[in-house]
């Protein structure tokens, strides 16, 4: 499958904080070292995001909360995971992805080593559903 042209993905925080903003510079140099482009700007998480997206992927389990508390109508909840269940190397070490920005550079490198676990394992559940 060409999963391509079935699936857009878009990224988004439940905080205004950073909206417009480019990703951390530890962030995008990690990600370059590994071949990965960081260069979109932030936005926030909206409630048409409920509507608009078939899945939604919280990285932590705060976001995640927050994304259940502002669900208006109970149909949406089957729509809203947490990335660290779709890990199958880091799931039992990690209950969510950790905030990298204070545990220096190894820290930048954990989360790219746990985002590329649970994205290997999204791929296959995504070629699976189609």
């Amino acid at each position: 499958h060409k999963l391509s042209k079935h699936i857009h993905v878009d990224s988004a925080g439940t905080e205004s904080l950073h909206v417009g903003e480019r990703a951390d510079i530890r962030s995008r140099k990690h990600a370059e070292k590994r071949g990965y482009s960081l260069h979109s700007r932030s936005r926030q998480f909206l409630m048409d995001d409920f509507d608009e997206f078939d899945f939604i992927i919280a990285m932590d389990n705060s976001n995640y909360y927050t994304i259940l508390s502002m669900m208006t109508d109970r149909k949406y909840e089957e729509k809203v995971h947490r990335f660290i269940d779709f890990c199958t190397i880091y799931e039992k070490k990690y209950s969510e992805v950790p905030d990298p920005y204070y545990e220096g550079e190894q820290g930048f490198e954990i989360v790219l080593d746990i985002v590329e676990d649970g994205c290997t394992n999204l791929v296959t559940f995504f070629q699976n559903k189609l």
